[in-house]
């Protein structure tokens, strides 16, 4: 199982971690810009707040984490492409 980390001290929204989801690859992240929307409650992605934190969360999440199938988190990230967040805003404005 592929894992992706971002240890960004201060970031807007990440679309590297995105684009590791739209290939159903869960992550362990600090919590910058909308990463605690993208993990799911926890289901697709780990928030810590710091490297130790995050080495620590390494062999639990293997050991103990049930990320959802990949087809769910492909489902899941159509929230966050381009035409669905200009949809959203197009809403926002009208």
């Amino acid at each position: 199982m592929d894992l992706m980390f971002s240890m960004s001290k201060q970031e807007g929204f990440s679309g590297a971690i995105v684009e590791g989801l739209a290939l159903g690859v869960p992550f362990i992240s600090t919590d910058v810009g909308g990463v605690k929307e993208l993990s799911n409650n926890g289901k697709f992605g780990r928030i810590v707040n710091s490297i130790d934190e995050a080495c620590e969360n390494i062999v639990d999440f293997f050991e103990t984490c049930r990320i959802a199938d990949k087809s769910e988190m492909k489902n899941f990230i159509t929230k966050f492409t381009i035409p669905e967040q200009i949809k959203n805003i197009n809403e926002i404005i009208e």
